[in-house]
């Protein structure tokens, strides 16, 4: 138990140490996108890369791609249905953010330190599904829901998702492995070193991108949302450990998941549908926050 709360507390480490390091100026304003571009279209990819060429999966295993849709889909839901006579803009926060998992910037680092490359292949599959919506799916449905018209149809999410590395290594990984093509050595003798640095990046990142501030009526709507999101994750994360037909392993994996913290992308599609960035910034934050203390309770609880 000392080894995973020391381990969980190296990640709280790095993240508090990218949030000092940009209050006190270390960073300039325009930093968080460099270490952003380079953790999505380096790190990750490579740390992708490195886990599918060292991962054996069943094929079965392969409809948790379609899993990842679902349970995004049931949060949009829930978003959407508790938000009933709110404004446009403040029911486009609930559906961004009561669904959507960073798993690649966060969930996928943190659990592949306790439960190695099984778990991060998992974590994976579950993210092909997932990115199809936080890349661009979630803000396409929550448009039609709201009738605004400027996103309407597939195209502009399909180039938002084709415009993604992480998705598309996830999705070029994915077919190889289907057709048992394996990575040769070669290519992983670069990708591992690479790879290797996107734990520390991406929480690097989360540091960066953490913002804590609120008051009154934007704290009120911030609790709400977060207590709707938490709430809505647990009732999935019991029918995935007690309903789903997949090993105990598997349901484990899915079960600290769902605790995952918002996307990243959150706050820029909120704005677009004219909803508060600001709110959205805030959950993001607090949803790390949430994420660190009941992924590592519930790996200690489980004995991962």
């Amino acid at each position: 138990m000392t080894g995973i709360l020391l381990k969980a507390l190296a990640y709280v480490f790095i993240i508090l140490l990218g949030y000092i390091l940009k209050i006190k100026g270390f960073f300039a304003p325009g930093d968080q996108r460099v270490v952003s571009n380079i953790v999505m279209n380096i790190t990750f990819p490579a740390a992708i890369i490195t886990n599918f060429a060292s991962l054996k999966l069943d094929r079965s295993l392969y409809s948790i791609i379609v899993l990842g849709v679902i349970l995004n889909l049931a949060l949009i839901a829930l978003g959407w249905l508790f938000s009933r006579g709110k404004p446009d803009g403040t029911r486009g926060l609930y559906m961004l953010s009561v669904s959507g998992f960073n798993i690649g910037l966060f969930s996928l680092p943190f659990i592949q330190n306790f439960l190695g490359a099984f778990g991060a292949g998992i974590l994976s599959l579950f993210d092909i599904g997932n990115a199809a919506l936080v890349t661009g799916g979630t803000y396409a449905i929550a448009s039609q829901l709201l009738k605004r018209k400027e996103s309407s149809g597939l195209l502009p999410v399909l180039n938002v998702l084709l415009a993604s590395a992480p998705f598309v290594t996830y999705m070029t990984m994915m077919i190889l492995s289907f057709i048992q093509i394996p990575i040769p050595a070669t290519v992983t003798a670069f990708t591992a070193p690479i790879g290797a640095a996107n734990p520390f990046m991406a929480m690097l990142m989360v540091g960066l991108m953490l913002e804590i501030r609120g008051g009154g009526q934007q704290a009120r709507e911030v609790t709400t949302v977060l207590i709707l999101r938490l709430l809505g994750s647990s009732l999935l994360a019991l029918i995935a450990y007690f309903l789903l037909p997949y090993s105990l392993a598997v349901r484990q994996i899915l079960v600290l998941l769902l605790f995952s913290p918002l996307s990243g992308l959150t706050p820029v599609f909120t704005q677009k549908l004219g909803g508060d960035a600001g709110q959205a910034s805030l959950l993001a934050s607090l949803t790390v926050l949430s994420g660190l203390i009941i992924m590592t309770s519930l790996i200690v609880v489980m004995g991962l």
